[in-house]
């Protein structure tokens, strides 16, 4: 009984979790969470839109978008290139987003999928809603239209949200013995911090109006490496820190949220 005991014992200590791995896991889990919202809202929510505005502007049917595209055709082969092309870029740009600001955001998930509606908005309608874009002059500069655009950005956030909650009850922590299931971690951490630099760097810091957004989004992931550091070292993160990250997700939401006033009222004008 004394052995077993001790094995047990013994065993309890292998599996204690280790923060590196947790961190992994975190990171792993975001990147997921982005990639499921983006198939589901940008890829088959961007496909019920293009739909809804085939109908509401009946006389934009026929003719070609800025892409090629012919307004009011559903093919598969459209159906599914939307899906996996602009659904998963979306979902890599939002998942790097949600990992460097989810740390900063609210503990109870319904409060961070409100929280989360105006962040998606702010920093995600630009790559929806392009003002200057010729597309909607070819639909009236609809007001529906338009309007249901952002509001598909806006369910970005809780549906990444609610994914990022389901994926949290499945996703298996890595303990120290866990070899494969860090490797794992490891491996779609280092696929999503190359990838994830690649698009959010230009999106966020090569257009002049969105530079601040991109500034602050910056200064968000300094203090979410500060915070991954202080737990790898076993030391209380400052206290500064913390308040500063949401002080940065503020202005970024103020600033993105201008940008978005303007692309949003040219793409109107365009009636």
């Amino acid at each position: 009984m004394v052995e077993d005991g001790a094995a047990t014992a013994e065993r309890a200590r292998a599996r204690e979790l280790v923060p590196t791995n947790e961190i992994l896991r975190e990171i792993t889990r975001g990147g997921l969470a982005g990639l499921i919202a983006g198939v589901l809202v940008a890829g088959i929510g961007g496909r019920l839109v293009m739909r809804l505005a085939a109908l509401l502007v009946p006389e934009s049917l026929g003719r070609f978008t800025e892409n090629g595209n012919r307004i009011g055709d559903i093919t598969a082969g459209g159906t599914f290139a939307l899906i996996l092309f602009i659904g998963l870029f979306v979902g890599l740009v939002g998942g790097s987003l949600w990992v460097t600001m989810r740390p900063w955001l609210p503990d109870a998930a319904g409060l961070r999928a409100i929280v989360s509606i105006p962040i998606a908005i702010a920093l995600g309608t630009k790559g929806l809603v392009e003002g200057a874009n010729p597309d909607f002059r070819v639909l009236g500069g609809s007001e529906v239209v338009v309007a249901s655009l952002v509001t598909l950005v806006a369910l970005y956030g809780p549906v990444i949200v609610l994914a990022d909650v389901w994926l949290e009850a499945r996703l298996p922590h890595a303990a120290q013995d866990d070899r494969r299931v860090v490797q794992s971690y490891g491996a779609v951490t280092l696929l999503g911090l190359a990838l994830g630099l690649m698009a959010i760097v230009p999106a966020y810091l090569g257009p002049e109006d969105l530079r601040p957004a991109g500034i602050a989004i910056g200064v968000v992931g300094v203090a979410t490496l500060a915070s991954w550091r202080s737990r790898v070292v076993g030391r209380p993160l400052p206290g500064w820190i913390a308040p500063i990250a949401r002080i940065a997700i503020v202005i970024a939401v103020i600033a993105g949220s201008a940008v978005v006033l303007g692309e949003v009222s040219e793409a109107i004008s365009q009636g």
